[in-house]
């Protein structure tokens, strides 16, 4: 709330946009760690098997 001269005025902002974006971005981040982590796992393995 907010006052202007004698008014009191209220300020509202739809914020639906910025938690859909907040939303995939983790959703982004979670993917890449899942691609990450399976990268990760089947490069040890390929260095286990050499080395064996």
């Amino acid at each position: 709330m907010a006052e202007a001269g004698s008014a009191n005025v209220r300020i509202t902002a739809d914020d639906s946009q910025a938690k859909r974006t907040v939303s995939g971005f983790f959703a982004f981040l979670k993917k890449s760690s899942t691609v990450a982590t399976g990268i990760a796992s089947g490069l040890s393995s390929t260095m286990e098997a050499l080395l064996l």
